[in-house]
């Protein structure tokens, strides 16, 4: 995990959502409160991003924490501090998570609207 013990709050939504359309297919997600998760966030790795002729690099934001109920299918809606100041305030999509030692890792990818 980073290098500081400073703990973020994270704000999960899980999908309540789970019939399928007259041809089978899922319904759009209906996201509702999970739960409000403490964490750290932190940028991982550089990597470019290649578009035709443009290039250009992107920061993976990852996020950290212990023991609690989040998979693939929940998404984060809001990050703030201890003191409710916001500091990542967007839809994002969590992402190759895995457990390292003694807490969970994941990438957080932003959604698309």
């Amino acid at each position: 995990m980073g290098t500081s013990g400073y703990i973020l709050r994270a704000t999960v939504q899980r999908n309540t959502t789970s019939s399928n359309d007259a041809h089978g297919h899922p319904l759009e997600p209906t996201w509702g409160p999970h739960l409000t998760l403490d964490c750290w966030v932190y940028t991982g790795k550089k990597q470019n991003v290649i578009d035709g002729d443009k290039t250009t690099t992107v920061e993976v934001l990852k996020i950290s924490w212990r023991d609690e109920d989040v998979t693939e299918a929940d998404r984060i809606t809001g990050i703030t501090d201890r003191n409710s100041v916001s500091k990542y305030s967007d839809n994002y999509l969590i992402r190759n998570k895995s457990f390292r030692h003694d807490h969970f890792e994941a990438e957080l990818w932003v959604a698309a609207s």
